[in-house]
């Protein structure tokens, strides 16, 4: 058991270290990738902790499953910080409503 959280540790940092990246990379703002790694890391974290509510324990699928869920969710916040950031609205609130707008829907 010590291993796999060893592990799972270590596959999540590496993941959210690449996930950083993608994101730099994607939306060429720091700034917003940090808010993105912000919203990847709450997202693993509440994964971690429904865990043992749901009685599984820490084995190899889940620990596979928690880097996957690091993925899909790198995956959904890059683009809606892409439209974020590419979008023409003057102020924060506007650009926040045209990305909701724009990629909210596919989260429903």
């Amino acid at each position: 058991q010590n291993e796999m959280v060893k592990a799972a540790i270590l596959g999540v940092g590496l993941s959210l270290l690449m996930a950083f990246l993608v994101l730099l990379a994607a939306t060429r703002n720091w700034w917003v990738s940090l808010f993105g790694l912000v919203n990847i890391t709450g997202i693993s974290a509440v994964f971690l902790g429904l865990v043992p509510l749901i009685g599984w324990s820490l084995g190899e699928n889940e620990c596979i499953f928690l880097i996957a869920v690091v993925g899909l969710s790198v995956d959904y916040s890059v683009h809606l910080l892409h439209v974020y950031n590419h979008s023409k609205e003057p102020d924060r609130v506007g650009r926040a409503k045209d990305a909701l707008g724009e990629m909210g829907i596919s989260v429903t």
